[in-house]
């Protein structure tokens, strides 16, 4: 008898154990303390990265200008897509120290440049290659080409385009098979650098009428030109090479 309530006795503790385990505790609500959040203080501390900066009024003539400094330092374009969202992706860039368009792979091909009709001058170099452009028409607002203008294997193009230049560098021409002509290039320039053609079309140098001074080589090669008349105007070559 003893033995049976011992038993039972351990039965209850074992079923008061079982039911503490299956049902949660009581929970005592704590009160939270509030804080109110100073956002003054915290957009101070906010660092804005420079290519999400808001450039203020008039920034694009202010030459001190770090955000215009950074993106329009040297500039490279592969494929067409680029040069349809250039306003976007440079705003404001007017200026540019080098511009380089290489298409060589590009799917579709580069064939328009028509985006790029804000860019009013380009301190050094200005380069496309393996392009399927027919022209520079598309730089209508360029005027100012520093240090060289290279052009290579542009397969379809036929002229080059730049008809408000007002200074040019170097200019360097090579595998343009079906470029006939070079017309409104130098314009009224009367300096430019070396000139260098290879494997064009071109009978004549037209575009180079009112240059005076070259102030480099003059190499052609394998292009089909009938004579240098157009080079009439030409006083001097400052130096021989070839490239």
């Amino acid at each position: 008898m003893y033995e049976s309530k011992k038993m039972m006795m351990y039965r209850y503790i074992y079923l008061l154990l079982l039911l503490l385990a299956t049902c949660p505790m009581p929970v005592v609500a704590q009160k939270k303390s509030t804080y109110k959040v100073n956002i003054a203080a915290l957009e101070s501390k906010i660092i804005t990265p420079v290519w999400a900066a808001v450039p203020a009024k008039g920034f694009k003539n202010y030459p001190g200008n770090n955000l215009i400094e950074s993106i329009c330092d040297t500039i490279t374009l592969i494929r067409q897509s680029q040069i349809d969202s250039f306003k976007i992706l440079y705003p404001g860039c007017t200026s540019v120290q080098i511009l380089q368009i290489n298409g060589q792979g590009a799917s579709p091909a580069i064939t328009n440049l028509d985006s790029l009709n804000n860019i009013q001058s380009i301190s050094q170099k200005l380069k496309i290659s393996y392009t399927s452009i027919s022209s520079l028409s598309g730089f209508s607002a360029l005027v100012s080409l520093g240090d060289t203008l290279e052009l290579e294997y542009n397969f379809s193009q036929t002229s080059i385009g730049l008809s408000n230049l007002t200074s040019l560098g170097e200019i360097i021409i090579r595998k343009l098979p079906l470029l006939n002509s070079i017309a409104g290039l130098s314009n009224t320039i009367d300096s430019i650098g070396g000139v260098y053609i290879d494997s064009t079309a071109l009978t004549s140098l037209n575009g180079l009428g009112t240059v005076v001074y070259i102030d480099g080589p003059l190499d052609l090669r394998y292009s089909p030109l009938v004579n240098l008349n157009s080079l009439s105007s030409l006083v001097s070559i400052k130096s021989y090479g070839f490239y």
